[in-house]
Parts: structure tokens; C-alpha cells; sequence
């Protein structure tokens, strides 16, 4: 555990030493009105901080079983889902949105695609993978793949916490359109920890109130990633004032079992939005992580889910650019590859 947290902090710490956060104007329910309670003034900020939320890698099992038989390249690759609401700023502690999560909600939705670049087992048990962003299928452009930022004012929509059922995080309208792009510093690290015996440490994986997963373990561990995005469109209402290039470098941490919130049901494709404004959610996804979350054979889905927090800086990007720049340091993509195979008992 001290080593994956270890890993993690040092993915964190070199990427956020060479970046340093610039603030922007941001105005939480744009020119909005929710619950009839008047608008919200603008904020300066340096970022946002994401609640506690959801990932999911969509064949990272598969993928990981692909490295580990000199598969091809493509074999190894996977797509990493991710959702979670907003819960506050940062820059000089401004205080959180009166009425996040209550009156309104601002959450993020995002669809990456991914490959293991490598996997060691350790001596005492458990593994450590990494894994780095790769272009999609239909190139840069290919659709598919998104990073979306939503505005949920309407009374009539489901507003609060949506981890369980995972179908309120494409609510509302559009107000940040990215698509990812591949860069250098875009890879993550994932331990599954050791029993001790040779064997990975195993737990319940619904540690959150009431286990909404009976029967279903998953192997213990956390990770972290970096991953980038370049800004399409935002809505100017919700984004007051930005350096015309910028970057949000997430940093986050994923972490299994489930223990702050519920794993969720459900994940969901790109919206119907084609660019800002109001939309209709996406298809949905649902994760086939088997009976044992992160397991390589006995009894593990070609999925993986993982418990996801994340804060999120935005930084001026010093060189020209035609776009913006998104960072995201990812829940630790999750990777992929919390081992837990047959390496779930002694050796």
C-alpha cells in the first residue's frame, strides 16, 4: 500500500513541479436561475475539486491478459470511462458553489482509450501496471472519445449523488467540450497489493454503507494518471475569463475496494450534443466485472471499476497553441490491471 502510494505521489508531484495554476473567472450556473433563487456570482478560481466518483476500464482485464501473453498491440489496449460531480474550487480556498449538489449540479463525463506499456509481479504479491493514453480508433478526431463538463439547474432532473445508479453525471447541457490528445506525460500506475504470501489482497468491493454487491470481492489498491485534453468549445457564460490556451492538470487517485461512495451501475457513451448546450445522455455502458473485481481468471469480467477522486488546476499553457489544453490527472486510470487473478491465493 505505502508503495502504491508512493507511485502515486511521485506521477503527482513531477507533473505538478513543472506546472504552476493560473485563475480564471468561472460563474457556476451561468446566466441561469435555479430553483427561481437567483443567479450565482462569479468566482476566481485556479480549479475545480471533483467529489469522490466512478471509472471504469472497459476491457482492462482483457488487456492486461493480452500483455501478459506477448499479445498484439492492439490487444492491449482498453477504454477508461470516468464520472463525478463537482464539490468546490480551489485558488485561495474560495468557498464552494451555494447550492452544488442541492439546487444544481455541475458534473464531468469522459471516454479515453488506453494501452499497458508494462506489468511486474511482486515478491510478496500484488502487481504494479502502467499504462499511457493512445489515439482512438478513428484518429484524433474520432468522436467517440470526449471529455464533457455538464450544468444540471433543472427541477425536473435527478440532482445530488448518482454514483450507485450512474445515470445523472450527462444531465442538464453542455458548458466544456474537449477531445483527448496524446502527450508525453500521459501515463499512469496502478498497484494491487500483496497478501504477504505471494498471493494479492483481496476485500469486499462495496465497503460503502450497505454492500450493493453481495458476493463480489475485488483486489486492494490505488494508483494515479495523468491525461490531456484539447478544448473544443465552453460556454461563456460559465467561463467568465481564460487564457486563450490553457490546461487542467487532474490529479487523482484511484483506490479499491469502494469505501467514500458507491461503485456505479451504469457509465455512458458521448452524449447527443454536438458541441455546447442542452443534450440527451449517452448509450449506456455496463461494467462486466465478473465476481471478482480485477481478477485476471477465477471468476473476474473483462472489466474493471475503480473508486475515483480527482482535483483539477487549470494552468496557462506558455506556448502558442489553437486550442486550449485540458490536463487530467485521471483516477488513476485505473488501471487496468489490478491483478487479482489466481495471485488472490497464497502461492
Amino acid at each position: 500500500m505505502r508503495v502504491a502510494f508512493a507511485l502515486a505521489c511521485m506521477v503527482s508531484i513531477a507533473v505538478a513541479n513543472s506546472l504552476s495554476a493560473d485563475f480564471i473567472n468561472f460563474d457556476p450556473d451561468g446566466t441561469n436561475n435555479p430553483n427561481g433563487t437567483g443567479s450565482l456570482p462569479a468566482t476566481t478560481i485556479t480549479g475545480f475539486d471533483q467529489a469522490v466518483g466512478n471509472a471504469l476500464a472497459v476491457s482492462g482485464n482483457t488487456a492486461i491478459q493480452n500483455f501478459l501473453a506477448g499479445g498484439p498491440a492492439a490487444g492491449n489496449q482498453f477504454d477508461l470511462y470516468y464520472q463525478a460531480v463537482l464539490q468546490g474550487y480551489s485558488g485561495g480556498n474560495p468557498p464552494p458553489p451555494t447550492g452544488i449538489n442541492t439546487n444544481f449540479q455541475l458534473s464531468f463525463s469522459l471516454r479515453v482509450r488506453e494501452t499497458v506499456t508494462s506489468v511486474t509481479f511482486l515478491p510478496g504479491g500484488g502487481a504494479i501496471a502502467s499504462f499511457a493514453a493512445v489515439t482512438p480508433p478513428g484518429g484524433p478526431s474520432d468522436s467517440n472519445y470526449f471529455l464533457r463538463m455538464y450544468y444540471n439547474g433543472s427541477a425536473t432532473t435527478s440532482i445530488g449523488n448518482g454514483n450507485l445508479s450512474g445515470l445523472t453525471f450527462q444531465d442538464g447541457r453542455v458548458i466544456l467540450d474537449a477531445s483527448p490528445i496524446v502527450k508525453a506525460p500521459d501515463t499512469g500506475v496502478f498497484q494491487s497489493n500483496g497478501n504477504g504470501s505471494g498471493g494479492t489482497l483481496t476485500d469486499t468491493f462495496d465497503k460503502n454503507g450497505t454492500n450493493n454487491y453481495p458476493g463480489i470481492t475485488t483486489v486492494v489498491g490505488n494508483g494515479s494518471q495523468v491525461l490531456d485534453f484539447a478544448v473544443n468549445a465552453v460556454d461563456p457564460t460559465f467561463f467568465i475569463s481564460n487564457p486563450s490556451q490553457i490546461q487542467l492538470h487532474l490529479n487523482t487517485s484511484l483506490v479499491l475496494p469502494f469505501d467514500t461512495v458507491d461503485p456505479s451501475g451504469k457509465f455512458r457513451n458521448k452524449d447527443s450534443s454536438a458541441s455546447l448546450g442542452p443534450t440527451t445522455p449517452g448509450t449506456l455502458v455496463n461494467p462486466n466485472i465478473g465476481t471478482f473485481n480485477g481478477g485476471l481468471t477465477t471468476g473476474g469480467g473483462a472489466d474493471i471499476q475503480f473508486q475515483a477522486d480527482a482535483n483539477t488546476s487549470i494552468i496557462a499553457v506558455p506556448e502558442p497553441a489553437s486550442m486550449s489544453l485540458i490536463t487530467i490527472g485521471s483516477a488513476g486510470t485505473l488501471a487496468v490491471y489490478l491483478f487479482g487473478t489466481n495471485r488472490n491465493k497464497p502461492a
